[in-house]
């Protein structure tokens, strides 16, 4: 497998949900904030393993890792991050075909869990880090818009699940499958 740099925001969902906990129990809020805040680094996680179809990167192993990096590629704390390309043989088309739930060609994912409070919880930190961030005037390297929306414009909640998508894909789209969703 090829090592390849790419931005988390490049790359597609299969499913089109994710539980809010890794497999250990750990929650994914935890590891952003960590790597949020710098205390690990991407390097110390698992890589992401992607595979390309129809010119389009798709995850193939790390959903849950994939939505920490989208939502520090949003904060500006990373602009890429190295994944392992999956080609050929490699590929088990009849696990892909299994996994692939998604009914946007992966532009959004929802988060199950929290009973509404992963929005709310997902806020509070990176309000807290904004503050740091502008308390400890030093450089700065986040891309941050101070002027921008506090509120992800790009994330959207209804009760047990969080919608996120990605800037780079079109809106109209996800509106539109949360109107067939009753949402």
């Amino acid at each position: 497998m090829d090592h390849i740099e790419l931005k988390p925001s490049q790359i597609r969902y299969l499913h089109n949900n994710i539980a809010n906990h890794f497999s250990n129990g750990k929650h994914i809020l935890d590891t952003f904030e960590e790597l949020l805040y710098q205390r690990i680094t991407t390097d110390k996680i698992k890589m992401l393993q992607v595979f390309k179809r129809d010119n389009k990167w798709y995850i193939y192993k790390g959903h849950r890792r994939l939505y920490v990096y989208k939502r520090l590629q949003k904060q500006g704390v990373i602009s890429e991050v190295t994944v392992k390309e999956v080609k050929g043989d490699a590929i088990k088309w009849d696990k892909v075909r299994r996994k692939e739930t998604s009914d946007n060609d992966g532009k959004s994912v929802r988060i199950r869990g929290d009973e509404g409070s992963f929005h709310g919880r997902l806020s509070q930190i990176v309000q807290k880090w904004i503050d740091h961030e502008s308390d400890s005037d030093t450089d700065t390297d986040s891309e941050y818009d101070s002027d921008s929306e506090s509120e992800y414009e790009s994330e959207y909640s209804d009760g047990d699940y969080v919608y996120d998508t990605d800037s780079e894909n079109d809106y109209d789209d996800v509106i539109d499958q949360f109107a067939n969703w009753g949402i």
